[in-house]
């Protein structure tokens, strides 16, 4: 018999579940990537602060490999939605930055509980213009390249065709939803914010991602942690304590 998955299940997975935690942390993922771009950082955040982390499941990839890997923000904040019945915040690297936002947007939009928290990393503020905004029009050889350099992609990935195959779909979709973001024009979030800004990261410079200040009217915090685009896997426990202690501060604030 074929179980049935809620549109919750579908969107959101709970590698460790912690129901008595008094935070949750939703985690939005880089360009191409899925869930294991946040491997390990349950355990580790459970022992650095009280907080269930949970992870974004987009389509196209892992196990919705089957479904066109196509974003549909509506959905995906329905998906979000199930799950906010306590403090939360919301965390997203590169093109899952800009996706936490419009997420949080959507949710003001319908006048549902506001995260406590949203965290940004490796990513222009979005009211800045997109600099690359035809990347994913590339022929695959230039688009390979493109991803190539920014140092996120293991060489065996694109060094095997069938696996080049399956990991391209999803990385056009996810560079598309970028290359097309048209921002728009509303008053600022009213949740902490927290951007966090790789000093050698040649995609989000440490002044594109201090823009982010313009995106709330509350609490505002800028890191700069050594590292290229992807700091976010090599300085991993300096990223993982700072979302702790942002997290802290939003239960010393209630």
């Amino acid at each position: 018999m074929t179980r049935y998955i809620s549109e919750a299940e579908l969107w959101v997975t709970r590698p460790l579940p912690r129901p008595g935690a008094t935070f949750r942390l939703f985690c939005f993922p880089y360009a191409g990537s899925g869930t294991t771009a946040f491997r390990g950082w349950p355990e580790q955040l459970e022992e650095l602060t009280d907080v269930e982390v949970v992870f974004i499941r987009l389509p196209g990839r892992e196990s919705r490999l089957a479904e066109p890997p196509c974003i549909q923000l509506d959905r995906l904040a329905s998906g979000v939605e199930a799950w906010i019945d306590r403090p939360y915040g919301l965390y997203g690297h590169s093109v899952g930055a800009r996706l936490a936002f419009d997420v949080a947007r959507e949710l003001r939009r319908r006048g549902r509980r506001a995260a406590s928290l949203l965290s940004v990393s490796g990513c222009p503020a979005p009211q800045l213009p997109v600099p690359t905004p035809e990347d994913s029009q590339l022929d695959d050889e230039s688009f390979l390249r493109r991803v190539a350099s920014l140092g996120g992609m293991p060489p065996l990935v694109l060094e095997n065709q069938e696996l080049r195959d399956l990991v391209l779909p999803a990385l056009r979709a996810d560079f598309a939803y970028v290359d097309t973001y048209r921002y728009r024009c509303e008053p600022p979030l009213t949740m902490a914010l927290h951007a966090l800004a790789g000093d050698n990261d040649r995609e989000a410079s440490v002044e594109s991602v201090a823009a982010w200040r313009a995106q709330t009217s509350v609490e505002f915090r800028c890191s700069i942690i050594p590292g290229d685009h992807f700091f976010v896997h090599t300085a991993a426990p300096q990223v993982l304590a700072l979302l702790a202690s942002s997290i802290d501060g939003c239960r010393a604030d209630r």
